[in-house]
């Protein structure tokens, strides 16, 4: 799965280059025409057939919310983790998720943490939850979860904020706080990663955080200087999980755009129409 930058004096010059690095049957994605030192100069963005293929594939999965609680006859609401290392945006992203009606905006939103390990981290979240008008809960151990449950009965989104630490340590003992969200048994696990990392790093992120059993990605820093659109297409493949949102910026509710929509479009390919659940 591949998609490359090429430039050239001229189109004819760039998609050669393009078909000998990625094969005669190369998909043309975007055409840009620049002007360098005062000559003009073509960069072509282009893919293997397998990559566009294997891109949509995974969008398309990515598309559907998740609508039926995993026990239905618990009556528990739906349940969304956001899992990742520490400074990659989690928070920010959980709370667009919980705020954007392109999420879960039009439900009624419980927020949950398990970063009990920073004051601050849980100050922030209850801040957010505060300002935003949604029922806040704090879990330090899985038995604690009932009533929790109990208190939150009232949502029907529940998304849960974890902490920046490894889920399990060098010896594989998993940490308390996945204990915790095993317990809870999430529907959905978003594994949050900026699209700004190199791919080994990206790798191993998703390696790191394996024992979290993602569901999806979220692409974070979007917005950041030097991230291009093929990064994001890079981090799908590198972890193997559909993304539903890709976010951008620190501001909350700030941006959270559908996936599918935006990384195909800022890609020049056909859009697949999203669908909003309400």
């Amino acid at each position: 799965m591949r998609i490359e930058r090429f430039r050239a004096p001229g189109t004819r010059t760039a998609l050669a280059h393009a078909r000998l690095s990625l094969g005669e049957d190369v998909v043309l994605v975007q055409t840009r025409f620049l002007e360098e030192g005062g000559a003009d100069t073509v960069e072509i963005l282009a893919a293997t057939p397998d990559t566009i293929d294997d891109l949509r594939r995974r969008l398309q999965e990515g598309r559907s919310l998740p609508t039926t609680p995993w026990l239905a006859k618990s009556r528990r609401p739906t349940v969304v983790s956001i899992v990742g290392p520490s400074g990659v945006g989690k928070t920010t992203a959980l709370m667009k998720m919980a705020l954007h009606e392109s999420a879960f905006g039009r439900k009624r939103v419980g927020l949950l943490t398990l970063d009990t390990e920073k004051v601050a981290a849980v100050e922030q979240l209850s801040a957010y939850a505060e300002l935003s008008g949604l029922p806040f809960e704090v879990a330090y151990h899985a038995d604690e979860l009932k009533e929790i449950w109990y208190r939150l009965r009232g949502c029907a989104v529940v998304l849960v904020d974890t902490p920046g630490r490894l889920p399990t340590n060098a010896e594989g003992e998993t940490s308390n706080w996945l204990s915790t969200l095993r317990a809870i048994r999430p529907d959905e696990v978003h594994l949050a990663v900026p699209v700004t990392l190199r791919p080994e790093c990206v790798r191993a992120i998703g390696e790191q955080w394996g024992p979290c059993w993602p569901t999806h990605a979220i692409p974070t820093r979007i917005d950041e200087g030097g991230a291009a659109w093929e990064d994001v297409v890079g981090l799908v493949h590198e972890l193997g999980l559909p993304p539903r949102w890709v976010s951008a910026g620190p501001e909350v509710p700030g941006v959270l755009e559908p996936a599918a929509a935006r990384i195909l479009s800022d890609l020049g390919l056909d859009v697949v129409r999203e669908e909003v659940t309400s």
